[in-house]
């Protein structure tokens, strides 16, 4: 796989959900497992019984007003393109809906250039615009 579809999520693109993302800038996958601390009468802890947590997932991404179809030769802001209208409808929507998957409560998939993440639930999420 190519340094572009991974980074940009083309061939397929990176999601949220049903929230496409424009780029993907990182992700980091965290697998954490937990031994009992419980010692049995002399010796040392038991460390054979282990918990497995739940593996998280950190993205960082963009969602952005721009259209772009790469081979196409669309993109919003030029004569014939989306305009602004759209581009501020689709920031608008991509925002709506990922306070719905937190407001839901429900497993979504999440896909990245890397893995998909089956099952996942939002936990925090943060929007923000510089």
């Amino acid at each position: 796989m190519s340094f572009v579809s991974l980074v940009f999520g083309w061939n397929g693109g990176s999601s949220i959900g049903v929230v496409p993302l424009d780029a993907l800038l990182s992700e980091s996958t965290s697998l954490e497992s937990q031994a009992t601390s419980y010692p049995v009468e002399d010796g040392p802890p038991v460390t054979d019984h282990v918990v497995q947590e739940s593996e998280r997932l950190q993205l960082d991404g963009w969602v952005t007003a721009a259209e772009v179809s790469l081979l196409g030769g669309r993109f919003a802001g030029r004569a014939g393109g989306g305009g602004a209208g759209a581009g501020r409808s689709k920031l608008i929507s991509a925002k709506a809906a990922l306070r719905q998957i937190h407001s839901d409560r429900l497993p979504i998939t999440v896909t990245t250039g890397l893995d998909v993440y089956t099952d996942f639930v939002m936990e925090r999420c943060e929007i923000g615009r510089a």
